[in-house]
């Protein structure tokens, strides 16, 4: 094998990596718009319990057992909220990357940059080839 006919299957090879990280892109996004729809809705949940239970400290028409309850129901919702919130900056991280801040020094490094990368490296080659 030659070096040129190498390095081409080297580039279909590396595009082929393109491809999967499109794929891999595609999946977070649909990933991260479920555990948005997810949110939305324990949003909504939320804003319900919270008039419930606003209602029931201006007007007290339910048992005790039954506003504590309620009480419950808010706290596990807020931390489900958290929980969601949380899957969706992972998937965002995941995706997008992060530059260098506190939690991450040396930055982060998301598909969209890998990808990026990838194509940088295809014309890196492409262009070596033409040296052969």
């Amino acid at each position: 094998m030659n070096k040129k006919k190498y390095f081409k299957e080297k580039i279909r090879g590396v595009e082929k990596m393109i491809w999967d990280f499109e794929f891999k892109r595609y999946k977070s996004a649909d990933l991260y718009e479920e555990f948005r729809e997810e949110l939305d809705n324990q949003k909504s949940r939320l804003a319900l319990i919270v008039s419930k239970i606003e209602g029931e400290k201006n007007n007290p028409t339910m048992e005790k057992g039954d506003a504590d309850r309620l009480k419950d129901d808010k706290e596990r919702l807020d931390k489900s909220i958290e929980k969601t919130e949380a899957k969706m900056r992972d998937v965002e991280l995941e995706m997008h990357g992060s530059g260098p801040c506190a939690e991450y020094p040396q930055g982060l490094q998301g598909v969209d940059q890998t990808v990026d990368a990838l194509h940088e490296l295809i014309g890196i080659m492409k262009k070596y080839l033409k040296t052969l």
